[in-house]
């Protein structure tokens, strides 16, 4: 049938393509006859939709006919999907110029990057230290100077 509806002209090559590999993708319990009203479907739907859409449409059939292989192949998928972002987890720390300080670049999947994203929200949120004393290292002397004289503190004399 879809070989007769793109010999017409009903549907574009791409669209012939997607509705073969739907109906060749359903299990091979399904019978001939739910086949043939899924490819008509699909062909129906392929007159109105882009390609892409009627590839959502093939994989909705398949949760509709199948709902058991759909979640099965689903799960499967999302495993391969949480492996991979497993694989490409990483943590490294680059010099960035500061003195006593670093930069960490951390890559992990988006669940355990939320989480930790909030632990390190809960810890700055908690932080009740007063803010520190941004001011150059200069003028930071010459308050402590100050501060040391108005106290009587004096050079010794030998110096």
């Amino acid at each position: 049938m879809t070989a007769a509806a793109l010999a017409r002209g009903e549907l574009s090559f791409k669209h012939a393509q997607v509705i073969a590999f739907a109906v060749k993708d359903l299990p091979t319990w399904i019978g001939p006859e739910q086949r043939v009203k899924a490819e008509e479907y699909l062909i129906t739907w392929s007159k109105r939709r882009n390609p892409d859409d009627v590839r959502l449409l093939g994989r909705a059939l398949l949760q509709y006919l199948a709902p058991e292989e759909w979640e099965r192949r689903l799960g499967k998928e999302l495993g391969d999907a949480e492996r991979a972002a497993e694989r490409k987890r990483s943590l490294r720390y680059l010099a960035n110029g500061i003195p006593g300080s670093e930069t960490v670049v951390i890559k992990l999947p988006v669940v355990e990057m939320e989480t930790l994203r909030k632990m390190i929200e809960a810890l700055i949120a908690s932080d009740t230290r007063p803010d520190p004393d941004e001011r150059p290292l200069d003028q930071k002397r010459d308050s402590r100077m100050r501060a040391s004289r108005s106290s009587g503190w004096a050079w010794p004399s030998s110096c």
